[in-house]
Order: C-alpha cells, then sequence, then structure tokens
C-alpha cells in the first residue's frame, strides 16, 4: 500500500530533510512538501492539508500535487 509522508516546508522544529531518512525506510512512501506550512502542518495549513490527504486516499500514489 502507498503511504503519504506529509512535511511543512517553513517547519523550524524539523526541517524537512530530517524526514529525507522515512521515506528511504518505508516502502512506497511518497514525501510530500507543504511549502509554507508550519510545524503542526494539519493546523497551519488545515485546507491544504485535508485536499492533500483526501486525494492520496482516493488516488494513492497517483494523487495531484499541485493543489495551487
Amino acid at each position: 500500500l502507498p503511504d503519504a509522508l506529509p512535511i511543512s516546508g517553513a517547519d523550524q522544529m524539523i526541517p524537512e530533510e530530517a524526514m529525507k531518512p522515512y521515506q528511504e525506510l518505508i516502502p512506497h512512501c511518497t514525501r510530500i512538501i507543504v511549502y509554507g506550512a508550519a510545524h503542526e502542518l494539519p493546523i497551519s495549513a488545515a485546507p491544504i492539508w485535508c485536499k492533500l490527504i483526501a486525494d492520496f486516499v482516493d488516488r494513492g500514489e497517483y494523487f495531484v500535487v499541485n493543489m495551487g
């Protein structure tokens, strides 16, 4: 099964580069960077996060990246 690894692009506590090892360790993992989002991604970018996760659940690894 595909897995999503959403990452906050403006997270000052955990930089996006620190999450790359998780992507490498989790089979079928897609690292998704939400630029401009802060540490608490579901709170700092709630509308984008909800659309992103809903699309990933519906389409799996073929989800739409540009939520524009």
